[in-house]
């Protein structure tokens, strides 16, 4: 994965199995209220809820972004 100017992430594994919605804001470079909106109109991809914790797994973020490190192959050109 290429590092964008002024990312913060180098690669997918630097990131936690299961990214916070401030995680999410971070990588995405916008605020965790946008986050939140977009998780409550299904627009992120691999949510999970723990109780009323609002969670997204890392794997499925990173292929949602094309930032999987190659593992994109199967869902190129697919939007969710």
């Amino acid at each position: 994965m290429q590092r964008a100017e002024g990312c913060p992430v180098t690669r997918g594994s630097d990131l936690p199995l299961l990214l916070t919605p401030e995680d999410l804001a971070t990588l995405l470079r916008t605020t965790k209220r946008a986050v939140y909106v977009a998780a409550a109109r299904a627009q992120i991809p691999g949510e999970v809820r723990m109780g009323r914790r609002l969670l997204f797994r890392r794997d499925e973020v990173l292929v949602w972004l094309g930032l999987d490190e190659g593992k994109n192959q199967k869902r190129k050109g697919k939007h969710p």
